[in-house]
């Protein structure tokens, strides 16, 4: 995504085909990766991916970046997954039901995290979570740019 400024918020539970946690898991055996998932407070959910890196700059990159799978690399170009910073990035549209009918996706498919982490879908608040986690992370952002351009049109700023 040309637009993309490394916020990590689209970084969040994601499925992965089989095939794709595969690659996944022999990419993270041949480069020394490893999930680091912070501990979460009881009571308190987290949806951030183990994968996700800060750095120095402020932004974030992701470890697994060249094998991710299909619903990261959808983030942000399709029309039914837009970054909410970014809208106008989503190009193409992929409707459910066509990527489960191109086998991108599978409604059997676990989480990502599921095969990195124990506990994982506690962490996140449950296997609906992910779907709520987002909706709120994107109206956060949205709501943060607003205010920042606010900020930046008052006189003074």
């Amino acid at each position: 995504m040309p637009l993309c400024n490394g916020c990590g918020a689209c970084c969040g539970p994601v499925t992965a085909r089989p095939e794709e946690v595969k690659r996944i898991k022999r990419f993270v055996e041949d480069n020394d990766v490893t999930w680091q998932a912070d501990p979460v407070d009881e009571g308190t959910i987290s949806f951030a991916c183990g994968f996700l890196r800060p750095q120095d700059d402020g932004s974030y990159q992701c470890a697994v970046h060249s094998v991710r799978p299909w619903a990261c690399r959808a983030f942000g170009v399709i029309k039914e997954m837009p970054c909410p910073l970014f809208p106008e990035a989503a190009v193409a549209s992929v409707p459910r039901q066509q990527a489960v009918l191109l086998r991108l996706i599978d409604p059997e498919d676990k989480y990502l995290g599921e095969h990195f982490e124990e506990g994982y879908l506690r962490r996140i608040g449950g296997r609906g979570g992910g779907v709520a986690l987002h909706a709120m992370a994107a109206e956060a952002l949205r709501n943060n740019a607003i205010e920042a351009s606010r900020q930046q049109q008052r006189p003074g700023a």
